[in-house]
């Protein structure tokens, strides 16, 4: 298997550029996401041990200059089902998913909010919509994200769903061991020096040998996601949530969001602009439900 490579050094300066202000641009995602699903302050409370409402205020809020923790951010992409990726967009969280129109991303974003069943049906109502040849090319999108992520009836809601409640702090520390092993087996299998990792991250050289301590998970700040997606040219991050024990559903969850994704891109390209927007309105309204539920 073919080693993976940082970017060259004229690429990190071009990251370095886009990444400068980051923190204002995952709290203006994440305030997005927060009012286009419908979540209210209230609700966060209830469903973070350890994060108050207030702090989720501030978190949210562009001017608060303070480090937004990596780990809380991936706990809220997990609770609105969107990967990490959206986060470092400010408000063009859309641009995420260049394969998408407006109106596709719309029933995306909405559709985290439903069960596996939910979802299911959602599916089967815009499958049989689809003529034969049209179901063809889905089948053939279906077979091809088999390969790598399974197929939605593979999993239950247990294995990736939000639990009514987290406690944030316990979270943290389950995906900072889980980043910990990881970033050592990564830098081994590929032959990277730590000086390398930490460069790419831009972290002192200490500070990374830090992250490589399971036993001793520090706090990281929040674009260290981006930079090291970006900066090693990753698909995904999925390989380094692989050993939260406590969360193990947080590494399943990014499978299931790639297999919503295809198949919601697979079908949904296939409607005109008018049949999108009446579906569009039958999952908003659905996922309202099971917003108000929760």
């Amino acid at each position: 298997m073919e080693r993976i490579t940082p970017v060259s050094e004229q690429e990190l300066a071009h990251i370095n550029v886009m990444l400068k202000d980051v923190h204002i641009a995952v709290s203006m995602s994440m305030a997005y996401i927060r009012k286009f699903q419908g979540w209210t302050f209230v609700q966060l409370d209830n469903r973070f041990d350890g994060v108050s409402n207030s702090t989720w205020k501030r978190y949210l809020q562009p001017s608060y200059n303070k480090m937004r923790p990596l780990h809380v951010v991936a706990a809220y992409s997990w609770l609105t089902m969107l990967p990490m990726s959206c986060f470092y967009r400010g408000l063009n969280v859309k641009e995420a998913y260049p394969d998408m129109d407006d109106i596709s991303v719309e029933c995306l974003i909405h559709s985290g909010l439903l069960p596996k069943n939910q979802f299911a049906i959602i599916i089967a109502h815009l499958y049989d919509f689809l003529t034969k040849e049209q179901k063809k090319d889905v089948a053939l999108s279906e077979q091809q994200m088999k390969v790598s992520y399974g197929l939605l009836e593979d999993y239950e809601d247990d294995d990736f769903m939000f639990p009514k409640a987290i406690d944030i702090n316990e979270f943290g520390q389950d995906y900072y061991y889980s980043l910990a092993i990881s970033f050592k087996e990564f830098r081994k299998k590929n032959k990277i020096s730590m000086e390398t990792m930490a460069h790419v991250l831009s972290l002192s050289t200490h500070r990374y040998k830090q992250c490589e301590n399971p036993d001793n998970p520090v706090p990281l700040p929040v674009e260290l996601g981006a930079r090291l997606q970006v900066g090693f040219r990753l698909q995904n991050a999925l390989p380094f949530t692989v050993y939260m024990k406590k969360y193990p559903q947080f590494h399943t969850v990014r499978r299931v969001q790639e297999i919503r994704q295809t198949l919601l891109v697979a079908m949904l390209k296939h409607l005109d602009q008018q049949n999108k927007k009446r579906f569009s309105a039958i999952v908003s309204n659905l996922s309202s439900m099971y917003l108000h539920k929760s």
